[in-house]
């Protein structure tokens, strides 16, 4: 199979996995049944403003550069992450525990991402400051990272392993090992695996 078929493939999944996402935010499953309240999801805003930004850049970028293959997941990653920051701003944990809207993890890690994307404005380039891109996508996952140690239940577990899988197909997209080049590798490998982190801590939520 043709590298440009898993591109699609993996833009597909990012795709899907907006609905179960979406609706595990609004209390409903995949058929709109509502569930337990501890089963509803409960997003980060920290995270997602952070990624949708983050996660912007990377898209464009691969467009930029009319690698399309690449395009796809990430352009459909960003949709998923602007429409997540807008229900986390009315559905957030900040909401839900009347807590206010940025605990200390979340500005330190804010902090962190608008100084990476200032250093990467001021680089002027959309190909060097890969590194940055992935640190600032780095604190974006951390405030989830952090909820899902404590609340396993509080991510869909649906939608992340369909993430997983997307990051997969868009790694497989790259085409054989010897072949990849740090600017179309970089990002994809490294924030799949933090991602991977996520959805590994997930697992404990089937502990008994």
């Amino acid at each position: 199979m043709s590298t440009a078929f898993f591109g699609m493939l993996a833009g597909a999944l990012a795709l899907l996995e907006i609905y179960p996402y979406t609706v595990s935010i609004l209390g409903r499953d995949l058929l709109l049944r509502k569930i337990p309240e501890e089963e509803r999801t409960i997003p980060n805003l920290a995270t997602w403003t952070i990624l949708s930004v983050g996660g912007g850049i990377v898209a464009f970028s691969y467009y930029e550069r009319n690698d399309m293959d690449s395009f796809w997941f990430f352009g459909g990653l960003f949709l998923e992450y602007c429409i997540a920051t807008g229900l986390s701003i009315w559905y957030g944990e900040h909401r839900r525990n009347k807590n206010p809207i940025f605990s200390n993890l979340d500005k330190i890690c804010l902090a962190g991402a608008g100084a990476g994307l200032a250093a990467w404005y001021f680089s002027g380039s959309w190909e060097i400051p890969i590194a940055i891109i992935i640190v600032v996508e780095g604190f974006g996952l951390t405030p989830t990272i952090e909820k899902v140690l404590r609340l396993p239940r509080s991510e869909n577990f649906q939608a992340w392993t369909m993430t997983v899988l997307g990051y997969i197909f868009s790694i497989v997209a790259l085409g054989p090992i010897d072949t990849w080049k740090f600017d179309r590798a970089a990002v994809p490998t490294c924030t799949g695996l933090m991602v991977g982190l996520i959805w590994i801590l997930m697992l404990r939520r089937f502990r008994k």
